[in-house]
């Protein structure tokens, strides 16, 4: 059977895990995905890394552009460009752009760590 979920724009959560990070979250009931919109301003996280350590993330930019970071580079992503981050990916985000973010499983702001990038 199909089962069908709608959360309107009004019944969305308002997150500021940084001064210059929005994030809108849609919490859908299904724990096997969700998603949000995120507003970005600067750097997430304002320093270091962080790392998902069972989420999968597929984002797509919306709007504006800047960098995907991870500890050996900087990839500029703009307007209409697709990113997968695998579960365990080491990365941040730099810039001024809004991001749709679907995750599977379903966002769990516990597996979401801040880690400093992996020593050579």
């Amino acid at each position: 059977m199909i089962h069908m979920e709608i959360i309107k724009e009004d019944q969305k959560r308002t997150l500021n895990p940084t001064s210059s990070l929005t994030v809108y979250e849609y919490d859908m009931n299904d724990p096997a995905i969700g998603g949000g919109i995120a507003l970005l301003r600067g750097r997430y996280p304002d320093n270091g890394f962080v790392v998902n350590e069972k989420t999968k993330e597929l984002v797509y930019v919306l709007s504006g552009e800047g960098k995907l970071l991870t500890p050996d580079k900087g990839i500029i992503i703009s307007v209409g460009d697709m990113i997968l981050l695998d579960s365990g990916e080491i990365y941040a985000w730099e810039g001024n752009m809004s991001l749709h973010m679907a995750n599977a499983p379903k966002f769990d702001p516990q597996q979401h760590k801040l880690t400093a990038p992996p020593q050579s």
